[in-house]
């Protein structure tokens, strides 16, 4: 798993991030509104943190919806 899309974003606040716009907007963000939002290079390196979040239990959203990512309890 690997490369520079693990070191270099391992530290980006992913879950603050999805979490404080949810709370300001009152939706989950797109990909393109996390990437502007946390000056990430590539749609493509945020869906793989996302995935990656998913995997490890700390975020959730429903496949083929869109504005649905949420981050879990207790991991943000």
């Amino acid at each position: 798993e690997g490369g520079t899309a693990v070191t270099i974003y391992a530290d980006v606040p992913w879950l603050e991030f999805i979490s404080q716009f949810q709370a300001e907007h009152g939706y989950a963000p797109t990909l393109r509104e996390i990437q502007r939002g946390l000056v990430i290079s590539s749609t493509s390196v945020v869906d793989y943190w996302l995935w990656r979040l998913r995997r490890e239990g700390k975020l959730t959203w429903e496949l083929g919806k869109r504005r649905t990512i949420r981050v879990l309890d207790g991991t943000s």
